[in-house]
């Protein structure tokens, strides 16, 4: 091993696919926020909307910082790639999501539409 480090850095930016929620640590010590980021493609080339759907998990975030958030809003976030894997069925599957380790890397950006007429 050379010392050297891998840089494991991500940014996306995306909209909510569904609620955020708020989950305790095993410990109960400390809460993270989970939820889903549908994340599109600016290439001139994709003439289809086929969003990556993406899963994060922040840690740190505070009981009450669900509650600003909702379904449809874009957020970028900022950490660090990580899978699980695990057997299913007889089956090796490994699964990928964000671990933001800081609240302060959730930015909030634009709210989505009120879809009603007035």
């Amino acid at each position: 091993m050379s010392g050297k480090r891998d840089l494991n850095f991500s940014l996306y930016s995306g909209r909510l696919t569904h609620p955020p929620e708020m989950m305790q640590y095993n410990t109960g010590h400390g809460h993270m926020l989970c939820f889903s980021l549908a994340i599109h493609s600016d290439a001139p080339s994709d003439k289809i909307d086929n969003p990556m759907f993406l899963d994060v998990k922040v840690t740190g975030a505070s009981p009450e910082l669900h509650q600003h958030m909702s379904v449809g809003q874009e957020v970028r976030v900022r950490g660090e790639l990580q899978s699980r894997t695990f057997k299913k069925q007889d089956r090796i599957q490994r699964t990928y999501y964000l671990h933001v380790k800081h609240p302060s890397d959730l930015e909030f950006l634009s709210r989505p539409k009120d879809k009603t007429t007035t």
